[in-house]
């Protein structure tokens, strides 16, 4: 969320236009580098690592703020959003795994107030933006939302400058998985769905992100690969390794 965030803002500053963009942001994302906001940015006060006072800022303190600030238009990028507000919001709502998946959910005291505030978000929202049709109807569904007022938006981004694309595929087919291992991530499944291809079609997967790697040497088991440690920390199989990082 925090990539789309980024580049999103980062491409709507470059469309012609004379809008004025206000960002409202929390104590620790103040002292970041923020030269991809194309406008002003607003220091909110709230810390983001406290979850309830973060909580109070995105449904009640985004919608005063904005009303201070005589904006036309809130747009919240991540799932949550305000409560109220006196002009149209829009809310990016990336998928609604708080209720189609309960049991991943690595924190199960959020689980309930996060689908509360989900529900106050798309009750708010004048228009909601979601990244694949599958989270289209299931915020229909979950939330009460008319598919007409849900657009989907595939994600996408720009190829990095700089890159030697003379060195690509020297090893063969390569998947980059990048991200936590929590069960969420579902990274059991990517391994079973490249063990359904022919051994000599099989991809080099690398899987990114800490934390721990309980889900990987089971499943590896159940698709008849044989893992084993090797000198890079990862785990290896007959035409395909599977690294971590």
């Amino acid at each position: 969320m925090e990539t789309y965030t980024r580049e999103l803002y980062r491409a709507l500053g470059r469309l012609p236009g004379d809008w004025e963009y206000v960002g409202f942001v929390s104590r620790e994302g103040a002292e970041l580098d923020l030269n991809w906001f194309p406008g002003r940015v607003v220091e909110s006060g709230i810390s983001g690592e406290n979850r309830f006072a973060w909580a109070w800022g995105e449904l009640v303190q985004v919608g005063r703020a904005a009303r201070r600030e005589r904006a036309d238009l809130v747009h919240a990028p991540a799932t949550l959003g305000p409560r109220r507000t006196a002009m149209p919001t829009v809310v990016t709502m990336h998928d609604m795994l708080y209720w189609s998946h309960p049991e991943l959910m690595t924190t199960p005291l959020y689980t309930a107030p996060v689908k509360w505030m989900e529900q106050q978000a798309a009750g708010n929202a004048a228009h909601i933006i979601t990244i694949s049709p599958t989270s289209q109807h299931e915020i229909s569904k979950y939330l009460h939302v008319p598919i007409a007022k849900i657009s989907v938006i595939p994600l996408a981004g720009q190829s990095p400058a700089g890159v030697d694309r003379s060195l690509a595929g020297s090893e063969g087919p390569l998947i980059i998985a990048m991200g936590n291992r929590r069960p969420h991530k579902n990274w059991g499944a990517l391994i079973r769905a490249a063990a359904l291809l022919p051994e000599h079609e099989r991809p080099r997967i690398v899987i990114t992100g800490g934390g721990a790697m309980t889900l990987l040497p089971p499943s590896c088991r159940r698709t008849g690969w044989r893992p084993g440690s090797n000198s890079e920390g990862g785990w290896t199989t007959p035409r395909s390794r599977i690294f971590t990082r």
